[in-house]
């Protein structure tokens, strides 16, 4: 073991002045976006530094050498030492460039220089906070209609734009009845006031947004930001929207406002927990500012006619003019004098939806001579309402049943769709003339990506559908309950839960209104009874409506008798239902929980048909992209996929990684791949040339394979990068390939030919992914410090570059190219203008690292797949999460045990630490609530403390009494390993935030804080005498720490992959290894060298132990549990298991073995007889639930089921 001082940034000259400016600054910045931040520069500045374009001022220079001694955290005579090193360093690169050194002749020089240059920074970014953020231009339509046949209005229209532009109006309300046009208006009038502001954000409120959180929306496309960024309370944030509409001009838009106001009397006041909008008014009212916010409504809120002067106006919209509604209906044939317009127009009082909705009465029935009409006694009168009352009745049932089907959908929705929807309907056959028929009503519109129903059309249908419903409810007759769901339970989840506000609540109050708890449970229950011996279609969607009402209410539905009937939109996912019985069922369209683990891959079908991703698990799951119903799920065998992707026609999907093969599997089944054998290392990517039938795979030692997919043949093998590769890719027409290696090179290649074309210029380090712009002019590509560069490949220029704040995963451009997603490590998943390089979305919803992305066929939603077992769907325009599938894996995360055998500890995902006896009498129980979806355990004996670690934070409690005593924090990242040192007097934790910290006990103080790790520390181990501490860290390297010295005194490095596990051997001389490059080494302390232990594909690894008494060394991997004999250096026994292992534990006396599978199940092993002793198994969501002879499921859901608990006895 070395005791030398830590190495310094080196100054190479050949590299020259920029590369080792980047050095410096990526031993405190992980990326240069944090040192912008810190420094109060643009990322491009630094950028520019570090690439030798521009000279920086020596006091950046101060101030970094400075930041890199206080992080080493030396003691003091080590520290002096260092100091004066790295001068000398600095003062050798200045003079090698011909610049005067002489400010920092000394280390206090330096100091004096580097504090005066940082008092400047500190000026600079107060003076910046006053004039506000720097942003370019962002409009947001969100759902904002296409006003391309906007007609008339011309008075009203420039009436608003003056007030808006001239007037500086802060809040403008448009009010009229339903169907005066006030939603198109306001679009008119935003589009034609637009390049007066400089942020625009259109919402409707007819989901029923809280003020809140349309608060925090504005806010991100204002400034984006990380949530934590704004405060949580409504005030709080209020103040901060105010102050950004101080410094950017900015244009709000709210539809609908009617949505958010009581229905009765009196008017104008708001629904329950919609208040705070009034405060939203009256602060954009009252308070200073240069910005605008224009709301729509049928009625007038209360506090406006207070708030109305100089700064608030409101428009009454009447009728259209009769030239306007005679434009409006031009395309109509409609006949009659201009006094016959005129009579016509003031009857519907120039509604342009009334006047549409007659127009089609008129051409129809009486050829479309006003003059007629006008004259028939059975003229229709009345509001919109009453005329969408009389256009009903002369509906034929098959129209009636798809205007159902659209106000149930409550979006726009495209014709596969619909004919899902009717996939049980006997007029299924009919949908597109029934659609044709709709429109030439103007019931329904046509829009780009589908079908809607104008808001009034469709608030009228909701009523009439829960009026009808509930009546068949209270009389017990069959109806729209049997032919509809009130709910889609496969939608998108904001889908979802909008028709769960517009329909299912107000059913559920309605009938509960009229019949109380009791009743209702008891009327639902008999309406269950009464289906027995129907048929699965005359029973529809009864059974699964029912169910859904059941779970609105809370009710225990093991109660109720499900069992032989068609559960069609039955929302089981997130339940937890105890013994419910669904034997002989149909399943085919009921939604559950899923089954998987942390998603690492994620691919697209060319067509969008498929969704396929890899976990973490070396599993590949492939779903419907329609309603994301899962086909199949299957072992990859790759030990580590990486990388996943669809051949150019969608019928094969291709994966492949770290074991060397290629795999191509029938992309709608899943059977039997046909495999690709050829590299002798990991396969980083592989590509797939449109229209052919050759593909083309790259591994890590830079060998790049081209293979004949019928075949299976290698038809060319080549070398592109000697140093290894990093990244392949192919453009969207196959002509120009690109590929990233080790040796820091960009090249690229004719696509067909392989023949070399040129190398682009990189920064210093190397680039690690790559993506082509859809049309080949823009290249870009990303490093491990999270920078994206873009290249233009016209003449190969680096045009730009974008900030991230850390390591990017993936990077994917918008089908049209004029968007750029990346995401990583940071959780957040960016959206870029291409052309402009601004940032115009932030995204964040995901708990952990982002891992993937995919764009949809058409660009409208972006899929993202993460570490913490989510695909999210995002809506690409407004950037609004729209779905999330979670995945539950109940695997055991860790194990503790005492060290006299007695008590056990398992953490689990979704489920509070489990507390096992396992000494007579037998037992378990679950430790409180605060323990749920904890991670990392460690178990001291003598103090009964168990330490718990939850993201950023470690919980103890003591296990007597089963209290929580004690919370740490300081970690700014996910804890990844933590461990209490042999005596109880230190606990040690390692984090995502690069950092060991060092806890002082029983008081909880921070004693130290490790950090000269250059990425996640991932896995720690204390010595067995408690003097040293190991860590292991995705940097490839194993550092080890003197406790009492307080510093590193040994270094060791050979690893070609992050490190997941450490552990010494009892007499401290050896440490053990294992990493994911699939390696277990033994390491000898005095001399640095190791052995590499022998294994034959053991799958992924996942953790190794010494025994206490130093004989054996226990290896986890895959669904394995290898003992090696240390003394005979062999594998002596093999404990195997039925699902992939994700923890396992050692006991004190090397006599149990104690493993927690993925699937939730803990098993205790006899070392000395090698046999099973006890398996335990925790709760798991769908426990008891009965699918025996349940139909409608494939075998990948019956079998995710299963996993979760469920039985089919």
């Amino acid at each position: 073991m070395t005791n030398a001082v830590l190495s310094l940034p080196v100054f190479h000259a050949t590299e020259g002045l920029g590369a080792f400016l980047g050095d410096l600054r990526s031993w405190v910045f992980r990326s240069k976006n944090r040192a912008a931040r810190h420094f109060g520069l643009a990322h491009t500045t630094i950028m520019r530094y570090e690439n030798d374009q521009i000279l920086c001022p020596l006091g950046y220079i101060a101030a970094l050498a400075q930041l890199v001694i206080d992080q080493l955290d030396l003691p003091p005579y080590q520290r002096g030492l260092a100091e004066q090193q790295l001068l000398a360093t600095i003062q050798f690169a200045l003079s090698e460039y011909a610049i005067d050194f002489a400010p920092l002749a000394t280390w206090q020089a330096l100091q004096q220089l580097a504090n005066a240059y940082l008092a400047e920074v500190q000026q600079q970014k107060q003076e910046q906070a006053k004039t506000g953020p720097l942003m370019g231009v962002l409009h947001d339509w969100g759902d904002a209609p296409d006003v391309q046949n906007f007609v008339g209005r011309e008075d009203e229209t420039a009436t608003l734009v003056k007030w808006l532009q001239l007037d500086r109006c802060r809040l403008v309300a448009i009010i009229g009845l339903g169907g005066m046009g006030k939603t198109s208006l306001a679009t008119k009038v935003a589009q034609q006031a637009q390049d007066d502001f400089k942020v625009l954000v259109w919402r409707s409120l007819q989901q029923g947004q809280h003020a809140n959180d349309f608060l925090l929306e504005c806010l991100h496309r204002i400034i984006p930001s990380p949530n934590s960024a704004y405060p949580a309370q409504f005030e709080q944030r209020l103040s901060v929207l105010i102050d950004y509409l101080r410094t950017t001009r900015c244009l709000l838009i709210l539809d609908n406002i009617e949505a958010i106001l009581q229905p009765n009397y009196p008017a104008g006041r708001y629904r329950e927990g919609y208040e705070q909008y009034a405060q939203l008014f009256q602060a954009i009212s009252e308070r200073a500012h240069e910005s605008c916010l224009i709301v729509t409504s049928r009625e007038k809120p209360y506090e406006f006619n207070r708030l109305e002067g100089v700064h608030t106006r409101s428009m009454v919209l009447t009728g259209l003019i009769r030239d306007d509604a005679q434009m409006l209906l031009d395309n109509q044939e409609l006949y009659g004098t201009p006094q016959l317009w005129q009579e016509l127009i003031k009857h519907y009082t120039g509604n342009p939806l009334a006047l549409k909705l007659v127009a089609q009465v008129i051409k129809t029935m009486f050829f479309g001579q006003i003059a007629e009409f006008l004259q028939h006694e059975e003229l229709i009168f009345g509001d919109v309402r009453t005329i969408l009352a009389q256009q009903f009745e002369r509906l034929s049932d098959q129209e009636q049943e798809l205007l159902y089907w659209l106000a149930i959908e409550r979006h726009t929705v495209k014709l596969a769709e619909l004919k899902h929807d009717l996939v049980r309907s006997k007029y299924q056959h009919m949908l597109l003339e029934t659609l044709e028929s709709l429109l030439r009503r103007s019931l329904v519109e046509r829009h780009q990506d589908g079908f809607m129903l104008h808001n009034v059309v469709l608030e009228y249908t909701t009523d009439r559908l829960i009026d009808q419903i509930a009546q068949e409810l209270l009389d017990g007759t069959q109806g729209l309950l049997y032919r509809h769901a009130l709910i889609k339970a496969n939608s998108l989840d904001s889908i979802r839960e909008h028709q769960s506000r517009a329909i299912l609540r107000p059913l559920l109050h309605r009938i509960f209104v009229e019949l109380g708890q009791e009743r209702l449970l008891t009327t639902l229950r008999q309406l269950l009874q009464t289906m027995q011996g129907l048929s699965t279609l005359e029973m529809g969607y009864a059974p699964g409506n029912i169910f859904n009402l059941l779970v609105e209410l809370k009710a225990d539905l093991s109660q109720f008798d499900f069992r032989h009937k068609p559960l069609w939109q039955a929302n089981l996912r997130g339940l937890t239902p105890k013994q419910l019985d669904l034997s002989y069922s149909d399943l085919s369209r009921t939604v559950f929980s899923e089954q998987f683990g942390p998603l690492i891959a994620l691919a697209r079908d060319p067509a969008d048909r498929f969704l396929a991703v890899a976990t973490a698990d070396d599993e590949l799951i492939v779903w419907q992209s329609l309603d994301l119903r899962k086909l199949w799920h299957v072992p990859s065998n790759h030990d580590g996929v990486r990388t996943l992707s669809f051949s150019s026609d969608g019928r094969y999907l291709i994966s492949a990684g770290n074991d060397g093969i290629i795999r191509l599997w029938e992309a709608s089944q899943g059977h039997n791949p046909r495999m690709f054998v050829g590299h002798t290392q990991p396969v980083i990517g592989v590509v797939v040339a449109p229209q052919s039938q050759q593909l083309m795979s790259a591994s890590s030692d830079g060998e790049l394979r081209v293979w004949d997919r019928l075949s299976g043949k290698c038809l060319q093998t080549i070398n592109v990068h000697s140093g290894g590769l990093s990244s392949i890719q192919l453009s969207a027409d196959g002509q120009l390939l690109a590929t990233a290696g080790i040796d820091r090179q960009i090249k690229l290649w004719h696509g067909q030919h392989l023949r070399y074309q040129s190398t682009l210029t990189t920064h210093h380090e190397p680039i690690q992914l790559l993506a082509f712009s859809p049309d080949t002019t823009i290249l870009a590509g990303t490093g491990l410090d999270g920078d994206v560069y873009l290249w233009d490949l016209q003449d190969n220029q680096l045009i730009t570059s974008l900030a991230n704040d850390d390591r990017v995963f993936d990077l994917q451009f918008s089908p049209d190219g004029a968007n750029l997603a990346t995401a990583g490590i940071d959780q957040c998943i960016r959206v870029w203008q291409v052309q402009s390089a601004n940032l115009t979305h932030m995204l964040y919803g995901h708990q952990h690292w982002v891992r993937a992305l995919r764009y949809s066929r058409d660009g409208a939603r972006l899929y993202s797949v993460s570490s913490d077992q989510s695909l999210r769907i995002w809506e690409q325009a407004s950037g609004r999460l729209i779905h999330t599938l979670q995945g539950y894996r109940g695997g055991v995360r860790s194990l503790a045990l005492s060290p006299n055998n007695a008590l056990l500890f398992s953490s689990s995902e979704a489920q509070a630490v489990t507390l096992w006896q396992l000494t007579e009498p037998y037992y378990h129980l679950n430790l409180p609530p605060e323990t749920n979806n904890g991670r990392e355990l460690a178990y001291h004996q003598a103090s009964h403390s168990l330490a718990l670690s939850k993201e950023q934070l470690i919980q103890i409690w003591d296990c007597q009494r089963l209290q929580l005593t004690m919370i740490l924090t300081g970690h700014q990242g996910l804890i990844r390993a933590l461990a209490f040192r042999p005596d109880g007097s230190m606990l040690a934790s390692c984090s995502e935030d690069h950092t060991v910290h060092i806890w002082s006990l029983p008081h909880g103080h921070i004693s130290h804080v490790f950090a000269c790790h250059d990425d996640l520390v991932t896995t720690l181990a204390w010595s067995h005498n408690g003097n040293l501490l190991a860590t292991g860290s995705a940097d490839q390297t194993i550092r080890i720490w003197g406790i009492n010295e307080h510093s590193c005194v040994g270094l060791l490095a050979g690893h070609s992959a992050s490190i997941i596990s450490l552990s010494f051997s009892p007499n401290q001389r050896h440490i053990v290894s294992a990493a994911t490059d699939q390696q277990v080494r033994i390491w000898d302390l005095s001399t640095e060298q190791y052995e590499i232990i022998a294994l034959h594909k053991p799958g992924l690894l996942k953790k190794v132990q010494w025994s206490a008494d130093g004989r054996w060394i226990v290896i986890v991997a895959g669904s394995l549990a290898l003992i090696w004999d240390w003394q005979n250096r062999q594998i002596v026994q093999r404990f195997e298991h039925l699902a992939a292992l994700d923890s396992a534990y050692l006991s004190a006396d090397s006599q149990l073995l104690i493993t927690g599978d993925q699937q939730g199940t803990i098993t205790i092993w006899d070392l000395a007889t090698g046999k099973l002793r006890k398996r335990l198994h925790g709760d798991h969501p769908y426990q008891g639930l009965s699918i025996k002879q349940a139909t409608g499921l494939n075998p990948a859901e019956q079998a995710s089921l299963l996993n979760l608990g469920a039985v089919i006895k």
